[in-house]
């Protein structure tokens, strides 16, 4: 995998899912770009190397989060994307062998799996670091049962915007050179 078309990738789809995300949601449901990309990644790039990219998009974008602790102090607390990446790609690395990894549909169907699956990490180490004794829950705006709700149609509309990412991706898939380093005739493809 060419990792400066990854970088540049990632940092597109993380301006657009910390920035312009807001303009396309729905009910104060949002789509996860990031989540597109990664399961794109773990479909196509080898074992070790989507492990480690997921791994990156998810810091970035606990880097970019941050919790309000109050009016003048803010938290970022590093781990629930991370984690959520990783145990995500995880998953998607176990099944991608039952799909078809080059067509929209099964990225987009992959992107809810995936994005279901990362967003139970988050919420889960959310809901234990609001147990600390300054912890304050993530969603002060609803409850935790609205936050997995929310979180649920989240992952369904990653997928949905999945498709047409997915579409876009297989198209630049000569840029991005996935080989598995796996020897086919006496000739290593790397």
């Amino acid at each position: 995998m060419r990792w400066h078309v990854f970088g540049i990738l990632g940092l597109i789809a993380l301006i657009f899912e910390t920035s312009l995300i807001d303009a396309i949601h729905i009910l104060n449901v949002k789509p996860s770009v990031c989540a597109a990309l990664a399961t794109f990644v773990a479909l196509s790039a080898p074992r070790i190397t989507a492990l480690w990219s997921c791994l990156i998009l998810g810091l970035l974008l606990d880097l970019s989060s941050d919790l309000s602790l109050d009016a003048n102090e803010t938290l970022h607390l590093i781990g629930p994307h991370t984690l959520g990446y990783v145990v995500g790609t995880l998953l998607v690395l176990q099944v991608r062998t039952t799909v078809f990894r080059r067509r929209p549909l099964a990225i987009g169907a992959m992107t809810i799996l995936f994005a279901l699956t990362a967003s139970t990490v988050i919420v889960t180490i959310y809901v234990v670091r609001s147990w600390y004794p300054d912890g304050l829950p993530y969603w002060a705006d609803t409850t935790l049962l609205g936050e997995i709700v929310r979180r649920f149609f989240g992952a369904i509309y990653s997928g949905l915007v999945g498709v047409p990412l997915g579409w876009m991706f297989v198209r630049l898939m000569p840029l991005w050179q996935f080989h598995s380093g796996t020897i086919r005739g006496g000739v290593a493809w790397r």
